[in-house]
């Protein structure tokens, strides 16, 4: 059975891991492979929005009015 711990610590991991990894999850358990892939993109999102292009591109998108 799978606890709200394993499920953390899966999440966890996958925020975790370095680009390029494997999902030590797959083939093992769909739940807990699903959690560690959210965490990986969730880890993706964050370096990306961390980048000097992302930061210019979201500035320029909060000044532009759109017109």
């Amino acid at each position: 059975m799978i606890t709200a711990d394993d499920c953390k610590r899966a999440r966890a991991e996958g925020r975790a891991a370095q680009i390029g990894a494997l999902n030590p999850y797959a083939g093992q358990s769909l739940a807990l492979a699903t959690l560690w892939s959210a965490g990986y993109d969730d880890m993706l999102l964050a370096r990306w929005y961390s980048t000097d292009t992302a930061q210019r591109y979201l500035a320029n998108r909060e000044n532009t009015d759109g017109s």
